[in-house]
């Protein structure tokens, strides 16, 4: 350290305080840093509160200017140092300093006392009442924590010090690099002072030491904020000393060149390191980087290379905790678990973590998008003139990190917020940010009711799309003729997965997933490398009695005065339990969360791979990183257990990823050309397949790109018996595993940020007796670089209507328009049966089984009278024997094929995979308003864990009926046009009808 002998001396005050409410006579201990909560208060208690501590300030500091530093408090405090007032601070995320010089003195004791209050929550979820405090949620930047567990945190959550100064104090310390070595330097010091400079490189090797003259100094002007900590942060306290403001401050700037210069970037984060001195006492220490950032149309450019930002959604929750600090090794641990999922970055979403969280992210080559805690805020007189003030300290506080790429001023604004306070404080952070990306509301105002005439530097949405209407979203919203901008996505792509409610000590002892759950289906058993919460034991261990006997935490008791709401919309967790017991499935948790974890690694699968074949878009944030009391969405779950083998999540969500893509098809129907999609994921025997195979590039290889492609049947399965038998009756030869295969050598080089078709493979179904799932499986290299990804296809019969003639079709609506030849439309006129020619039926015998989109009187009526029928009953049409509820197929929920014979040989796994593409619903039905009814699909909602079906059978009168709300015609977003185009459909409504037919 350069004048080490004068460097800025501090004494933590790390440990043990006394806390007590103000209305409270008696003290009680309570951890700095930490959270009031955390320590047993009430939740929805705002203060204010006191803590106190007695801090010994050393004889050798005697002549220096004393401080008192504070990481972060929440969220107003009054800082008294031997009963006198020495400074006042409002603001939870940034660090500040006040001056005690006056108040203490070296070599004695000093009383510190700190008044807290934090912001009052409200009582019921958004938009209810407020609770009684100085500081409204919704009037302070509180962020989304308060949404997620109902209540801000209150009290001093980051780390308190004393520090010595010499009279020249460093204030706002700001370094910028770019690739070609250049490097601007900005001071500002309280008072005119040489400045040493030393400059080391990533090695550690000292590349320059220079002192710039006091005469240098430029005259800054008055009231500056000094320093906090020996980061690059320049908070402002409302007091710094008992006089008042702070001293008139001066500015030293510099610039230099680095010889040999390493760039900053994700793939090598190298970081210089630049310590400061002033020679009477005062040092600041800045690490940095050299990089530029830029847009270039709809491209992110990093030291002039394309880069793909793929995020993963922060928001502060740490499991166990009440605050969002839980110290640099759980950081290190969470962020590597996210490198090896494929992700380059984190987006802060509506919080500000502690200093370390920024240095790790340098460190290991994450990007970081801060979006500043601005959340359904009501602009009073107060939050006008505060937002400004704790956005300066806060981008100031920041922006000295390479990591530190994209900026959002709030998140999903309404027209609550204005442009007069957008704009503003857009060219705010603007000016301080440097090249940094800036928008103003993050999600768009279009899309949430707020401004028009945006302040943004690129395009944001937030899609929580169900599948099939992902497509359409893309195509809706790409810019095409607006201003070339980078295109981003700064949340999307949830999917709550299964909580088990049952306390730990109730479960089975493998925790609730079935053996290998993880090598079968992507899971990954694993925690944070070298951290493991209380709560986090691996499954398996000789521990495993630790997990079992943990109590439950806190958000899942129904007790109010355990578990107030207070801003929380979401309040099911505490009764989930009863709703799964209700429904009979409280004791099938292994089988849901294995199902659940497979349905989240589809979901994230389809939809990432779709947004990456799109050249507008640029980047993306997934959701989300954690667990929380109101999502289930994270990477890892409450236990700290990462939900994904990292090779599986890679596939999609990296640098170099193999895409595949399908032709187009058009019909020409009621007199134009349509859109004539098909069931891609499925394949009638004989049918050509012809898959695109597409390289998204944004590695940093450069030449042609080496497919290699194969089908195969999937590993593990088995030919079916209903398969085996026939192919033996037909003397045939037992399958091969292979199916087709090859291999290409693109005739283009690829260059990072290209995304093109390198590739067709093309094979013809294979002919089987019963449906088979198989495995595409692609290679693609390029360069050093290797992408590996697979898809599951799934190939069936020809006809799935063989055999069965005696079926007919009752259709008044026309949903199934191409309905197969073999099969009778049937109608009915003056009370008799006819064939949809106008011809009586010869026989005058009806129907063995009756397909019907529609529960008229006659199709009851043949029911009743002993018939045997499936209703394929419209969500939002006519009313059928059972209600049905609007609700998403793909999103929130698991979908659990339940053991019923009328699956008949329809391939499935247990769950409803990219086979039910096809006909996959908007609606579910209410089977709960039938007790009768015996489930084929059901729907378990993860966040609420109520139970809906989309297939059951039903008995009526004499006669049985399935009734299902999937769509076998298809036709929503991007599902196929009709049944003869829905393979896998046609063949499960086959099922269904020949389970009628013979009987059951």
């Amino acid at each position: 350290m350069l004048n080490s002998e004068l460097a800025m001396r501090t004494l933590s005050l790390a440990g043990s305080w006394e806390f007590r409410f103000e209305d409270e006579a008696g003290w009680r201990p309570i951890a700095v840093p930490g959270c009031w909560e955390e320590a047993g208060a009430p939740k929805d208690r705002p203060g204010p509160a006191w803590y106190r501590t007695v801090a010994n300030i050393p004889a050798a500091w005697a002549g220096a200017r004393l401080w008192l530093r504070f990481g972060a408090v929440s969220y107003d405090c009054t800082v008294f140092v031997n009963g006198a007032e020495v400074g006042r601070h409002t603001g939870a995320w940034d660090a500040f300093a006040v001056e005690i010089t006056g108040a203490a003195q070296a070599g004695a004791p000093a009383e510190v006392l700190v008044r807290v209050e934090k912001p009052a929550s409200l009582r019921a979820g958004p938009g209810s009442e407020a609770l009684p405090g100085a500081f409204p949620l919704c009037e302070t930047l509180s962020g989304f924590l308060p949404y997620v567990w109902g209540h801000m945190f209150g009290g001093i959550w980051q780390e308190a010090a004393l520090a010595a100064t010499g009279a020249a104090v460093f204030g706002d310390v700001h370094l910028r690099g770019g690739p070609d070595g250049r490097v601007s330097l900005r001071a500002e010091l309280s008072a005119p002072a040489p400045l040493s400079l030393e400059l080391s490189d990533p090695t550690g090797r000292v590349l320059l030491r220079e002192t710039l003259r006091a005469e240098q100094a430029q005259p800054h002007g008055q009231g500056v904020s000094f320093p906090a900590s020996g980061s690059d942060a320049a908070p402002a306290g409302h007091r710094l000393s008992p006089g008042g403001q702070g001293p008139p401050a001066t500015t030293q700037q510099a610039t230099f060149v680095i010889p040999e210069p390493r760039p900053w970037s994700p793939h090598d984060p190298a970081l210089y390191t630049a310590r400061l001195s002033t020679p009477d006492g005062d040092a600041r220490t800045v690490r940095f980087g050299l990089r530029t950032l830029a847009a270039d149309g709809a491209t992110i450019r990093l030291n002039g290379a394309p880069v793909y930002p793929r995020l993963a959604l922060s928001w502060g929750w740490y499991a166990g905790m009440l605050h969002p600090n839980p110290g640099p090794a759980r950081v290190r641990a969470d962020l590597l678990r996210l490198r090896s999922l494929g992700y380059n970055g984190v987006k802060l979403c509506l919080w500000v973590p502690p200093p370390y969280y920024f240095d790790l992210a340098d460190e290991l080559g994450m990007l970081l998008w801060l979006e500043l805690p601005m959340w359904l805020p009501q602009v009073t007189p107060f939050f006008r003139a505060q937002t400004p003030a704790e956005y300066e300290r806060i981008v100031r506080q920041v922006r000295n990190h390479p990591s530190m790429i994209v900026y959002t001023l709030g998140c999903e604004l309404n027209r609550a917020v204005g442009p007069e306070v957008l704009g503003s404080l857009y060219a705010l952070v603007k000016g301080l940010a440097g090249d940094a990306l800036v928008r103003d509301n993050s999600g768009s105002g279009e899309a949430y009711g707020g401004l028009l005439a945006e302040y943004a530097d690129f395009y944001d949405y937030h899609f929580y799309s169900d599948l099939p209407f992902l497509r359409g979203l893309l195509d809706s919203f790409a810019p095409r003729w607006r201003p070339a901008q980078p295109w981003l996505f700064g949340e999307f792509c949830d999917y709550d997965a299964f909580r088990d409610p049952r306390p730990p000590g109730g479960r089975s002892a493998d925790g609730g997933r079935p053996p290998n759950a993880g090598q079968s289906s992507g899971i990954a058993e694993t925690g944070p490398a070298g951290v493991r919460p209380a709560s986090f034991v691996r499954r398996g261990s000789r521990a495993s009695h630790i997990l079992q006997q943990a109590p439950l935490p806190w958000w899942r008791s129904p007790d109010p005065a355990v578990n107030p709401q207070g801003a929380r919309w979401l309040m099911d967790a505490p009764y989930q339990e009863e709703r799964l017991r209700a429904a009979g499935l409280l004791e099938r948790g292994a089988e849901l969360e294995a199902i659940s974890v497979r349905h989240a690694l589809l979901h994230r699968k389809y939809t990432l791979e779709l947004v990456r074949a799109y050249h507008e878009v640029s980047g993306y944030v997934v959701t989300g990183e954690a667990d929380t009391p109101i999502s289930t969405a994270g990477m890892w779950d409450d236990a700290g257990r990462l939900r994904f083998a990292p090779e599986a999540f890679r596939a999609f969500n990296d640098d170099l990823v193999a895409l595949v893509g399908w032709g187009r098809r058009r019909a020409w129907v009621a007199g134009g050309d349509r859109a004539a999609p098909w069931d891609v994921w499925s394949y009638p025997a004989g049918a050509l397949v012809r898959p695109h195979l597409i390289a998204a590039h944004y590695g940093r290889a450069r030449g042609p790109a080496h497919v290699a492609w194969s089908v195969a049947w999937a590993e593990g399965e088995r030919e079916p018996q209903s398969a085996r038998s026939a192919r033996r009756r037909r003397n045939a030869p037992e399958p091969d595993g292979m199916i087709a295969s090859g291999e290409h050598l693109s005739d283009v080089v690829l260059a990072p940020g290209d995304l093109r078709e390198v590739a067709v493979a093309e094979f013809l179904a294979p002919e089987v007796a019963a449906p088979r799932r198989a495995t595409l499986r692609v290679t693609l290299r390029i360069g050093g670089e290797t992408a590996r990804n697979a898809w599951p296809l799934w190939f069936f019969p020809r006809d799935p209507w063989a055999g069965l003639e005696d079926v007919a079709l009752v259709d008044p609506s026309g949903r199934l328009g191409d309905w197969p030849l073999n099969a009778r439309r049937w109608t009915v006129d003056g009370g008799r049966w006819t064939v949809r020619d106008g011809q009586p039926s010869s026989d005058r015998r009806l129907p063995a089984v009756l397909v019907a989109t529609a529960w008229t009187p006659e199709v009851r009526g043949f029911v009743e009278a002993g018939g045997q029928a499936v209703l394929l009953q419209a969500g939002g049409g006519p009313p059928g024997p059972l209600p049905t509820v609007a609700l998403p197929f793909w999103r929130e929920a698991l979908r659990l094929v339940e053991p019923h014979p009328a699956w008949g040989d329809f391939p499935h796994e247990g769950f409803a995979g990219l086979q039910f593409f096809g006909c996959a619903t908007d609606h579910a039905l209410d089977s709960g308003a039938f007790p009768g009814a015996r489930p084929i699909l059901r729907r378990l909602d993860m966040r609420t864990m109520y139970v809906h079906d989309y297939a059951a059978e039903v008995p009526w009168g004499a006669g049985r009926l399935i009734v299902s709300t999937l769509r076998f015609e298809g036709g929503l977003g991007e599902q196929p046009l009709g049944m003869s185009r829905n393979t896998a459909a046609a063949w499960l409504l086959g099922c269904w009808v020949r389970y009628l037919a013979n009987g059951g």
